[in-house]
């Protein structure tokens, strides 16, 4: 092979390295048009935040989650346990805290017109409509806090989704 032959393939095989380098770097997303610009603009401010609101929603009917819960109560003792997160949309809520496989320690259940708590452990129970939670909420926190929070707030902020109160 003669130095001329060498010094052209080394040149081939460098512009191919560099022209597979330079194409990989290519961004896979799209930028925003101006047409995306003018249609955002048309748009009114609710009308554009319903629009975000709703591509932004999460498609699902029932969401299971596990998490890690650590309880701090006013005794020395810490208790950290697995928990489970069921979002059943629409319709309600569970958490259940299970420290061993299989035995649940604790529950609540909130749908959207009462709150459940059951103590699996000191075998209790407690149910209470909302509306007579919201009457026990003082005159002062209503004042500093004048939304009305219903269960679609707490699912929402729950699943990330955008809400507006």
């Amino acid at each position: 092979m003669n130095r001329a032959t060498t010094n052209l393939r080394a040149l081939a095989l460098s512009s191919v390295l560099l022209s597979i380098t330079l194409a990989g770097c290519r961004t896979t997303r799209s930028a925003a048009t101006k047409a995306d610009k003018a249609v955002a603009e048309a748009l009114s401010e609710a009308e554009y935040v319903q629009q975000v609101g709703r591509l932004s929603t999460p498609d699902y009917r029932t969401l299971t989650a596990t998490m890690y819960v650590e309880l701090n109560p006013d005794t020395k003792d810490e208790m950290s346990s697995r928990a489970r997160l069921k979002i059943i949309r629409g319709r309600c809520l569970q958490i259940s805290i299970t420290p061993l496989v299989g035995i649940e320690l604790f529950r609540l259940e909130v749908s959207r017109d009462s709150v459940k708590i059951i103590d699996r452990m000191g075998r209790r129970y407690a149910a209470e409509p909302i509306d007579e939670i919201k009457k026990q909420i003082p005159a002062y926190a209503k004042a500093d806090f004048p939304y009305d929070f219903h269960y679609e707030h707490l699912e929402a902020l729950l699943t990330d989704r955008l809400f507006t109160p």
